[in-house]
């Protein structure tokens, strides 16, 4: 299960979480420190077999509790959880140029971005992570991947968790990947052509920094979208926030 959080209203806080399994059916979760409001929830589920489905909801969350506050036991957070809020108006708008965003630390994240965003078309999802300079940044593996994106439309009707490898679950990929290998019975240690999925993450950094990724996608219904994207370096998540309109 991967869990997000986004703010109603000016969806100016987000959250990309990762319960842990308690029970057959329970998930337990540690609330980051988000600001208060009433937050839009999406879970991404992979079921039993590989088929995945997104489950929603909301929450109120309350005020952030003072030290002197908390008598509930704390609950151990994923590693892998992040979480960011941000200003609205510093989120670049998709206009058929490059937009870039730019995080608190100076560094920086551009959508390489060349033409107009019709449905059911490629939608140029091209990133670029960069220092304060415009230095290129090496991508990490983040959960096995160079990189998350999270893509919500204005009225919240559409929600998709993408990554390099298309809007399908970690989850159910592995699912795949695995079952290739045994249909196959392949004699190779690598189930699939130049090795698994976290196998090819993992030698491609060490073999050459990379510090770009492009993620298949095509909107599938006209609007205004909002975008998160996520990426790994020296043992940081950093999370861009791009705003983008969708035409016929």
């Amino acid at each position: 299960m991967h869990l997000f959080l986004i703010r109603e209203g000016n969806r100016d806080a987000f959250a990309h979480l990762h319960p842990v399994r308690k029970g057959d059916y329970q998930f337990e979760v540690a609330v980051p420190e988000l600001p208060p409001g009433r937050y839009a929830i999406y879970c991404d589920l992979t079921f039993e077999g590989g088929i995945s489905s997104t489950a929603t909801n909301s929450v109120l969350l309350p005020p952030i509790p003072t030290s002197g506050e908390i008598t509930a036991q704390l609950i151990e957070r994923d590693s892998d959880d992040s979480w960011a809020n941000y200003s609205a108006d510093t989120i670049p708008v998709a206009s058929g140029t490059s937009q870039t965003y730019r995080l608190a630390d100076g560094s920086q994240v551009t959508w390489r971005h060349e033409k107009p965003l019709r449905i059911k078309q490629d939608a140029s999802l091209k990133f670029e992570l960069t220092d304060s300079a415009g230095q290129p940044l090496a991508l990490e593996p983040y959960m096995g991947m160079l990189c998350h994106a999270a893509v919500l439309r204005s009225d919240g009707s559409i929600f998709a968790h993408l990554h390099p490898s298309g809007n399908f679950s970690m989850a159910a990929q592995s699912f795949f990947e695995t079952k290739l290998a045994t249909e196959t019975k392949s004699d190779s240690p690598d189930p699939a052509p130049g090795g698994s999925l976290d196998h090819r993450m993992h030698h491609h950094h060490s073999a050459a920094a990379v510090s770009s990724v492009y993620l298949p996608y095509e909107f599938p219904e006209p609007g205004n979208y909002r975008i998160w994207v996520q990426f790994k370096n020296n043992e940081r998540i950093l999370t861009g926030v791009f705003d983008a309109t969708v035409g016929l």
